[in-house]
């Protein structure tokens, strides 16, 4: 399960047969931590407008919607729903070699700056 401003959750298990109905079922999403920051060329350390920063898939639920941002022009981003506890993000742009910046840490409600720099391809 997914939405806006929360990280992705999961409920146990639950089997239904064909024509079944369940009802009853809660899903519980905890408030996420926002993390925010700026994406740099490493070199000019000039701003990078258009990177995407998003949850790194390999450190998530099975949820196809994760959380992500796009940088505006001065390279800044914020990305809502950043889970509790230590997690990855991949930050990709046009023209540079992607990143996976991994252990960064949010509490529910926190706010985190992290500031990346990209190398260009």
């Amino acid at each position: 399960v997914g939405a806006a401003g929360h990280p992705p959750a999961q409920s146990d298990r639950l089997e239904v047969a064909t024509g079944e109905r369940l009802r009853g079922v809660r899903v519980v999403l905890s408030r996420g931590g926002s993390l925010s920051g700026r994406v740099i060329d490493a070199q000019s350390r000039e701003p990078i407008a258009g990177a995407r920063v998003a949850l790194d898939s390999a450190t998530m639920t099975r949820v196809e919607s994760l959380p992500s941002a796009v940088t505006a022009g001065d390279g800044r981003y914020e990305l809502e729903g950043a889970p509790a506890g230590p997690f990855s993000v991949r930050v990709v742009a046009d023209g540079y070699v992607s990143r996976v910046i991994a252990g960064i840490t949010t509490e529910s409600g926190s706010a985190v700056e992290r500031d990346v720099e990209l190398t260009p391809a």
